[in-house]
């Protein structure tokens, strides 16, 4: 059985669709099915059950999932392991980025970090929350860039506030809210939404529409698994979205346009997370560093 096959098996069954996960994995849908077909052979059980809207886990994969996903993390952290003891460095940071966090004071907080402690070897990944959190409770990463708030069963860990960003309108490019400079909330209050999935991140979906719809509730039309794709369903004229300033900049969709809420304008915070109990020293130090950082602002950042 090869390590490759169950990763693909991951990669569709968290999407959802063979389709965005073959994208993500940068192979052709038609060579990830056979792969599929034949990691069901080599088990013996079917995987998937197949429709036109999509596929879902069969009982037998729903029980295969977690033991699939325990043996791809220990692998991972082995071949990271195995990596550092070829270069002679120590573990280092294990840093979880979010996808915002890439650019804007994330970004500047980390660079910062390695100008102070250039021998210290920073490992990164790129995430959402809820993936964030899972690495860390995995042990894959020792701090990771969160959506705050987070739920309140997240007990074991400790965040850290960093900034907050700007909640912001996208719309198709001939939507009658597309040359309004500054979008009252109640304008959007029955416009078809195309947004994410709750699971994906519940602190930032709820912190979201709250602020946007306090007196009324969205009108989902579509969900989709994340800001690439919300902005191509509004591209198509699906519906509106909300989207992130910080992501909005590194995101340019073709026949959509961003505009903003008027004041007091909607944002949520990013901030990190790691475990309590978690006792590394590159962590401590890192977590100290962006105390500090923090601290000498002279005034709070905004923007992301």
């Amino acid at each position: 059985m090869e390590l490759r096959h169950l990763r693909y098996f991951l990669a569709v069954a968290h999407s959802g669709s063979f389709g965005q996960a073959s994208n993500a994995l940068h192979i052709a849908q038609s060579g990830l099915s056979q792969r599929i077909r034949s990691l069901e052979r080599e088990l013996g059980v079917s995987l998937f059950e197949r429709s036109p809207r999509g596929v879902a886990l069969t009982e037998a994969a729903s029980a295969l999932l977690p033991e699939v996903q325990r043996l791809l993390d220990q692998a991972d952290r082995v071949t990271v392991l195995a990596g550092e003891l070829a270069r002679g460095t120590g573990p280092g940071l294990r840093l979880g980025y979010s996808r915002s966090a890439v650019s804007g004071p994330g970004e500047e907080l980390v660079r910062r970090y390695r100008q102070r402690f250039p021998a210290v070897r920073v490992h990164s990944s790129v995430g959402h929350t809820s993936l964030n959190l899972a690495r860390l409770r995995r042990r894959l990463i020792d701090v990771g860039f969160v959506r705050l708030p987070l739920a309140p069963s997240e007990h074991d860990l400790e965040v850290l506030a960093l900034a907050r960003d700007k909640v912001l309108l996208a719309v198709p490019a001939q939507h009658r809210l597309a040359g309004v400079a500054r979008v009252d909330r109640r304008c959007v209050l029955d416009e078809p939404l195309v947004f994410f999935d709750r699971a994906k991140s519940p602190g930032l979906w709820s912190e979201i529409l709250d602020q946007v719809y306090p007196d009324g509730h969205p009108n989902p039309v579509a969900i989709e698994p994340e800001e690439t794709y919300m902005l191509a369903a509004v591209s198509r004229g699906i519906g509106v979205t909300l989207i992130l300033e910080s992501i909005a900049e590194i995101l340019n969709m073709r026949g959509v346009v961003v505009t903003r809420f008027e004041d007091p304008q909607p944002s949520v915070a990013l901030g990190l997370a790691w475990l309590t109990h978690n006792h590394s020293p590159q962590l401590r130090d890192f977590i100290d560093f962006a105390r500090e950082t923090l601290e000498a602002e002279s005034s709070p950042r905004q923007q992301m």
